[in-house]
Protein backbone atom coordinates (compact mmCIF):
# COMPACT_ATOMS: atom_id res chain seq x y z
CA UNK A 1 0.00 0.00 0.00
CA UNK A 2 3.06 2.50 0.75
CA UNK A 3 4.13 1.19 -2.78
CA UNK A 4 1.05 2.06 -4.62
CA UNK A 5 0.50 5.30 -2.93
CA UNK A 6 3.47 7.22 -2.23
CA UNK A 7 1.75 10.40 -2.20
CA UNK A 8 -0.46 9.76 0.48
CA UNK A 9 0.68 10.31 3.96
CA UNK A 10 0.48 7.09 5.88
CA UNK A 11 -0.15 6.23 9.59
CA UNK A 12 1.61 2.90 11.25
CA UNK A 13 -0.64 1.22 14.44
CA UNK A 14 1.69 -1.33 15.89
CA UNK A 15 1.33 -3.25 19.17
CA UNK A 16 4.70 -2.31 20.53
CA UNK A 17 7.26 0.22 19.11
CA UNK A 18 9.09 2.71 21.54
CA UNK A 19 8.87 1.62 25.05
CA UNK A 20 8.28 4.32 28.27
CA UNK A 21 11.54 5.21 27.98
CA UNK A 22 10.86 6.53 24.31
CA UNK A 23 13.29 3.62 22.81
CA UNK A 24 12.94 0.79 20.10
CA UNK A 25 13.79 -2.42 21.03
CA UNK A 26 16.36 -4.65 19.69
CA UNK A 27 14.31 -7.52 20.96
CA UNK A 28 11.09 -9.42 20.36
CA UNK A 29 9.01 -11.24 23.21
CA UNK A 30 7.85 -13.49 20.93
CA UNK A 31 10.38 -16.23 18.94
CA UNK A 32 7.45 -16.67 16.42
CA UNK A 33 9.40 -17.02 12.96
CA UNK A 34 9.56 -13.52 11.16
CA UNK A 35 9.01 -11.13 14.15
CA UNK A 36 10.78 -8.42 14.29
CA UNK A 37 12.35 -5.53 16.36
CA UNK A 38 10.95 -2.27 16.81
CA UNK A 39 14.52 -1.51 15.45
CA UNK A 40 13.96 -3.79 12.58
CA UNK A 41 10.63 -2.17 12.01
CA UNK A 42 11.88 1.15 11.71
CA UNK A 43 15.04 0.01 9.61
CA UNK A 44 12.90 -2.20 7.12
CA UNK A 45 9.29 -0.95 6.78
CA UNK A 46 9.07 3.26 8.47
CA UNK A 47 12.65 4.48 7.73
CA UNK A 48 12.79 4.37 3.48
CA UNK A 49 8.94 4.97 3.16
CA UNK A 50 8.99 8.77 3.41
CA UNK A 51 5.17 8.55 3.41
CA UNK A 52 5.18 7.82 6.80
CA UNK A 53 4.54 10.72 9.43
CA UNK A 54 3.41 8.95 12.59
CA UNK A 55 3.77 5.28 14.33
CA UNK A 56 1.10 4.83 17.24
CA UNK A 57 1.41 1.86 19.75
CA UNK A 58 0.85 0.53 23.34
CA UNK A 59 2.32 -2.26 24.91
CA UNK A 60 4.95 -0.85 27.11
CA UNK A 61 3.82 0.15 30.47
CA UNK A 62 4.59 0.70 33.71
CA UNK A 63 2.04 2.22 36.44
CA UNK A 64 2.19 5.78 35.55
CA UNK A 65 4.45 5.33 33.07
CA UNK A 66 2.37 5.18 30.35
CA UNK A 67 3.35 7.16 27.66
CA UNK A 68 5.98 8.52 25.74
CA UNK A 69 7.27 10.15 22.32
CA UNK A 70 10.22 10.80 20.05
CA UNK A 71 10.90 11.94 16.51
CA UNK A 72 13.45 10.73 14.31
CA UNK A 73 14.20 11.92 10.35
CA UNK A 74 13.60 9.17 7.93
CA UNK A 75 15.02 9.05 5.03
CA UNK A 76 14.20 12.21 3.53
CA UNK A 77 14.64 14.11 5.87
CA UNK A 78 10.73 14.08 6.83
CA UNK A 79 9.98 14.02 10.87
CA UNK A 80 8.48 10.33 11.66
CA UNK A 81 6.37 10.73 14.83
CA UNK A 82 6.45 7.94 17.33
CA UNK A 83 4.13 8.12 20.05
CA UNK A 84 3.32 5.09 22.85
CA UNK A 85 -0.11 5.46 24.82
CA UNK A 86 -0.87 2.75 26.88
CA UNK A 87 -3.10 3.47 30.20
CA UNK A 88 -4.34 0.02 31.24
CA UNK A 89 -1.55 0.07 34.28
CA UNK A 90 -3.02 3.17 35.87
CA UNK A 91 -5.42 3.89 38.28
CA UNK A 92 -8.79 1.54 37.91
CA UNK A 93 -7.69 0.56 34.86
CA UNK A 94 -6.75 3.85 32.78
CA UNK A 95 -10.04 5.12 33.92
CA UNK A 96 -11.24 4.84 30.32
CA UNK A 97 -8.47 7.59 29.31
CA UNK A 98 -8.02 7.26 25.55
CA UNK A 99 -5.74 9.71 23.03
CA UNK A 100 -7.39 11.25 20.09
CA UNK A 101 -5.66 13.21 17.99
CA UNK A 102 -6.53 16.09 15.20
CA UNK A 103 -5.56 16.63 12.26
CA UNK A 104 -4.98 19.48 10.03
CA UNK A 105 -4.10 20.30 6.80
CA UNK A 106 -2.59 23.42 7.43
CA UNK A 107 -0.21 22.44 10.32
CA UNK A 108 -0.43 18.62 9.01
CA UNK A 109 -1.35 17.34 12.81
CA UNK A 110 -1.82 17.76 16.44
CA UNK A 111 -1.79 16.27 19.36
CA UNK A 112 -4.76 16.03 21.41
CA UNK A 113 -4.90 18.36 24.15
CA UNK A 114 -3.73 17.39 27.42
CA UNK A 115 -6.25 16.59 30.22
CA UNK A 116 -6.86 18.97 32.65
CA UNK A 117 -8.26 18.35 36.72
Amino acid sequence: MLNAYPDRRAIIATHGFITTGGNRTTFTTRQDAGINSSVQVWEKLIYNNCNIFLVVNGHWHDGELSEAQRTDPNACGKPVHQILTNYQDRADGGQGWLRYYVFDRRTRWKQSPTLRR
